[in-house]
């Protein structure tokens, strides 16, 4: 008996009926008890579709993770560093209130009678200018300041070799604006540099340039000229002297000092690092700047594979004493390595009178070095000639001295 729709039918007699439909040829699937079966259409192609995205999805994380990993490693990039530059306008109107006017009255017998030049403050009173502005017999001194009139000044200090001098304002306001010593060294051919002064007494010129040289020596390599220059080409004319190189942040690169009087846009100043440690000596020794002599005159540039060449010896002079001859190579001294003239002369000048030093030479024709000690002489007891020689040149002296001067 069969229950069916919750009745009881008789037995059913005959062939079962067949229900699977007649409108397709494919086969049903297998029953549940076989053990191999078919996929349907549907299921075959999310299968296929699986095994193509499943290793490129391993694949690609194998790269990521890698990519990350490498990533981490990495020394992170340095943040970006804002450009703090001013622009000119800037510069100018930060700088100028400092920039002063700087007249040396000279006396009746000067065939002179007076110079003018610039300065700038750079501490309470104290104003920075030119040496050969106010050498010589001096009958009174004159600083003019932007916006706050005439000072007599004094002269605190000089220093004829980098053609440096302090003055002091008398009754000078507290208030009185300064500007900041910047580092000349950091400087590269190509930076903007302004210059500020009173050429032809024209009071808050501006001019602006490019360096063209940073620490270039002047001709006649000697110990008396050891001061490397800062070469620019911004228009300086005679009135310029003594007054600032700025560079784009308003501080104080180098101090106006010398032109060649044969051409344009040929500028030089005392370089700010030069400047500073000429201050710190001043300041140290009562006002002087000792420098330490040799008495060497040097090749210029590096001729010499390495160290310095000497040109010419002064007989009975520190060097000549110590065994060192012309056409001696200067290799080392002070126990470190000379790399040129110009290094030379500033490690000469740099040290202090009466000091012991090494020195290691090699002869011009010997493959052997020596090894010597020289004790230094004073520059200041050593210079000859006038120390005071005006360093804006004019056409006569330009032409006798090759264009330039120190």
């Amino acid at each position: 008996m069969v229950r069916w729709g919750g009745r009881f039918v008789g037995r059913q007699t005959g062939p079962r009926p067949d229900f699977r439909p007649r409108t397709s040829n494919r086969h049903w699937p297998a029953p549940a008890s076989s053990l191999s079966f078919r996929l349907v259409p549907s299921a075959r192609r999310r299968l296929e579709l699986w095994l193509i995205v499943a290793p490129l999805c391993f694949l690609s994380g194998l790269g990521v993770g890698r990519w990350w990993a490498d990533r981490a490693a990495a020394p992170s990039a340095p943040a970006p560093v804002a450009d703090s530059s001013l622009s000119i306008r800037q510069v100018v109107a930060k700088s100028r209130d400092a920039v002063v006017g700087v007249r040396c009255l000279l006396h009746a017998g000067s065939p002179e009678g007076k110079r003018d030049g610039s300065g700038f403050l750079f501490h309470e009173g104290l104003v920075l200018t030119n040496a050969h502005l106010v050498a010589g017999h001096r009958l009174m001194l004159i600083v003019e300041v932007t916006n706050r009139g005439r000072f007599e000044a004094d002269l605190v200090s000089e220093d004829p070799v980098s053609d440096l001098a302090i003055l002091r304002l008398r009754a000078a306001p507290a208030d009185l604006p300064r500007l900041t010593f910047g580092d000349s060294s950091a400087l590269e051919q190509g930076d903007w540099v302004v210059t500020l002064g009173r050429p032809f007494d024209l009071s808050s010129t501006v001019t602006a340039g490019l360096v063209s040289h940073v620490d270039r020596p002047l001709s006649g390599i000697g110990e008396r000229r050891s001061t490397p220059y800062l070469q620019f080409s911004a228009a300086v004319n005679p009135g310029n002297s003594g007054g600032p190189v700025l560079d784009l942040h308003g501080r104080v690169v180098g101090v106006t000092t010398a032109r060649h009087a044969g051409a344009e846009g040929l500028a030089f100043a005392v370089p700010s690092r030069v400047v500073t440690w000429v201050l710190e000596r001043m300041e140290r020794h009562h006002g002087q700047v000792p420098r330490g002599y040799l008495g060497v005159s040097l090749a210029p540039g590096n001729e010499a594979d390495n160290g310095a060449r000497v040109l010419d010896v002064e007989r009975d002079g520190p060097a000549w004493h110590a065994g060192i001859r012309p056409g001696d190579v200067v290799l080392e001294f002070a126990g470190e390595p000379v790399s040129s003239a110009q290094d030379l002369l500033e490690r000469i000048t740099r040290a202090l009178p009466d000091a012991e030093v090494s020195v290691a030479v090699r002869g011009q024709d010997q493959y052997a070095v020596r090894s010597l000690v020289a004790v230094l002489g004073n520059l200041d007891g050593n210079r000859r000639g006038s120390p005071t020689e005006p360093t804006l040149l004019g056409p006569t002296d330009a032409a006798r001295r090759g264009g330039e001067d120190g």
